[in-house]
């Protein structure tokens, strides 16, 4: 059983001086819970409750009783699991904001927010998301663990340990699973403690450890995500010092038991002994941890439970044991929060513009980028053939032309068919560069991402960014990639799209010291040639645009376009240089309160094409030089 504290004086222990609890004496249980069904789940630690939801608690009259008695439960079982949670992030936030709140931690504490976590995200900077692949890939802990040991207990670890104040309590529900496997693991830091002989539990107690998680810096570099140095949680943890000293033996505030406080991830030296002495004693203290099984409990998941843990007196283990398809992935989530009104916006700008064109971002939804890819494979559509056919003749110059260390970001990735050839000359070069594709839809990047899942290369790192051109953008200025020369890729002639003078624009916006770009320009002027390109007989091409109306109806919120009474077509406009791919209705339709008559087109996309003066006059508008260039040997320019 846990040993309890006995001095008169405080007994509480453990924590940074400036950050104590706000209680002197352990909470007391007072029984509300007991109403509920429940069982404990192994002697020492664990318990599982049915038919009790956060949701009705934060509702309940008397909540703050609940909640205190919950958090006395959770920190003398360890781990308290909460079977079928029907519950939102904010009420899950709200939830342990009160937990925190009566279980008497820290008044300068609010909820932690991780290093690694990256900016922006929709569901909060206190509220990260943990993905398998995310962790197969290798990230943070899980990462530094995999290159020293394959053994699955070296992912025995307490959260956060590297601040000066850890959290205290951590929540985990879990909505994806895998058919079997996937178990998760804690262990009672109380029971480790017992395990000890009084002279050495009286020994321990008087000695200090070394936390450190200065890794998490090369973490932030590969995964091109900035480290946060804000306040995370407590004012005490904020800057990139990741480490902090801790007892090795803490007392929990609420129980007053006692515990062992180190763990495998981040627990580095037992100060005032020797290296020797510290190593032997932390592989005896971790061997402790993994070699008891009678001190841990495994938990098996099912959708939508809630496990809630102190832990400042448990550790825990994830099992990764089940056979997922291993994508490789590292998508990293850089949207602002404006897109989907900016572009509802400029919709409805566009149609009330006697302009008639409406925003080619319609082009660019998920399905939009599933059929512009069946486009590529049309035997008309010569633009991928012939870029994919100077990538295979010239990629290994192209790949000695950027640096070591690179960052490559594309923009608007796609199909990797292209790049990856790109990506493999790089890999046969041994040149360590850290790809970026950059697209507007998470599940078509996580299948982008698959023919470059980890383990295909040694030197290549692939990551997603989940944005657009504009995100793209701000994200790249951040300070902390200002110093990693960088290679952005825009291929598939795309920039074609752009009128010629905001196209020079968008590039030079992109400029930025040590930075090159690869470019992709269709130069073909032939009109049969780009007819036959855009306007394939089995109408792939305008499946692709006319795709771009039930988009528009989704961001009006209604159905504005009658699809049936619209038609693409596609024109060669010999003055611009441009093929133009439009919209036109049947009949005479009403738009949002605008009359269009029957014929009256709406420029639904142009793309210029580019000869070698087009691609000069270009580069010189945008403030660029041109080191090489790399031309198709058939009749026309690619």
């Amino acid at each position: 059983m846990p040993t309890v504290i006995e001095e008169t004086h405080s007994p509480i222990r453990g924590g940074h001086p400036d950050a104590r609890p706000r209680v002197s004496r352990p909470l007391e249980y007072s029984g509300s819970l007991d109403r509920y069904q429940n069982q404990d789940l192994t002697p020492v630690i664990g318990r599982e409750y049915e038919g009790l939801q956060v949701a009705e608690i934060l509702q309940s009259p008397d909540r703050d009783q609940l909640i205190q008695d919950l958090a006395a439960t959770i920190s003398s079982r360890g781990v308290v699991f909460l079977r079928n949670q029907d519950v939102t992030p904010q009420q899950m936030r709200d939830f342990a904001e009160k937990l925190t709140l009566l279980a008497g931690c820290p008044e300068s504490s609010g909820l932690h927010v991780h290093p690694l976590t990256e900016e922006g995200s929709e569901l909060g900077d206190q509220i990260s998301v943990i993905s398998s692949e995310k962790q197969k890939k290798g990230g943070g802990l899980t990462h530094q663990l995999s290159d020293v040991s394959r053994f699955a207990s070296a992912g025995w670890h307490t959260d956060i340990s590297f601040e000066r104040v850890p959290s205290d309590y951590a929540m985990l529900k879990i909505h994806t699973l895998p058919e079997t496997g996937g178990d998760t693991m804690w262990a009672s830091g109380y029971e480790i403690y017992d395990r000890l002989s009084p002279e050495m539990a009286s020994f321990l107690e008087r000695l200090t450890a070394t936390h450190d998680a200065t890794f998490f810096h090369d973490e932030a570099r590969r995964l091109g995500n900035p480290l946060r140095k804000g306040i995370r949680g407590s004012p005490l943890n904020q800057g990139d010092d990741l480490t902090a000293v801790h007892p090795v033996i803490r007392t929990n505030p609420v129980t007053g038991w006692k515990s062992v406080y180190v763990n495998k991830g981040f627990t580095k030296r037992i100060n005032g002994v020797t290296k020797d002495e510290s190593d032997v004693l932390l592989q005896y203290l971790f061997n402790l941890v993994t070699q008891n099984h009678d001190a841990q409990v495994r938990f098996k998941w099912r959708k939508n439970d809630l496990a809630i843990w102190d832990n400042r007196s448990t550790y825990h283990c994830a099992t990764y044991d089940y056979a997922e398809t291993r994508t490789g992935d590292r998508i990293i989530d850089i949207r602002s929060d404006k897109k989907g009104v900016e572009l509802r916006k400029s919709l409805q700008q566009s149609i009330h513009n006697e302009s008639a064109a409406l925003p080619d971002l319609l082009l660019w939804d998920e399905l939009g980028l599933k059929y512009f890819e069946d486009v590529t494979y049309c035997s008309s559509y010569h633009l991928t053939r012939e870029e994919i056919g100077l990538l295979q003749t010239y990629c290994r110059e192209i790949a000695a032309r950027i640096p070591a260390g690179s960052m490559l970001v594309e923009l608007g990735s796609g199909n990797l068919r292209k790049t990856k050839i790109l990506l493999d000359a790089l890999e046969e070069l041994g040149r360590p560069v850290d790809y970026f594709a950059l697209d507007v839809s998470y599940p078509e990047l996580q299948r982008t991402l698959r023919p470059v899942s980890s383990g295909i290369y040694r030197h290549v790192r692939c990551f997603g960014l989940l944005g657009t051109y504009d995100d793209g953008r701000t994200w790249l200025q951040h300070p902390d990639l200002q110093s990693r020369p960088k290679t952005i890729l825009y291929l598939g002639s795309t920039l074609g799209n752009f009128e010629k003078v905001d196209a020079a624009e968008f590039l030079a916006s992109f400029a930025q010291a040590d930075c090159s770009f690869l470019l992709g320009l269709d130069g073909c002027k032939d009109e049969e040639r780009v007819l036959k390109a855009y306007n394939d007989p089995d109408g792939v091409n305008h499946r692709f645009v006319k795709n771009g109306l039930k988009h528009a109806n989704r961001i009006l919120g209604h159905e504005a376009f009658d699809l049936d009474k619209w038609r693409v077509a596609g024109d060669w406009d010999a003055e611009k240089g441009a093929h133009n791919q439009s919209y036109f209705p049947r009949v005479d339709v009403s738009l949002e309160g605008v009359q269009i008559p029957a014929g009256r087109k709406l420029l639904a996309v142009r793309s210029h094409k580019y000869d070698a003066e087009d691609r000069d006059a270009l580069c010189k508008r945008a403030g660029l030089h041109v080191l090489d260039s790399w031309s198709s040997q058939n009749d026309y320019s690619k």
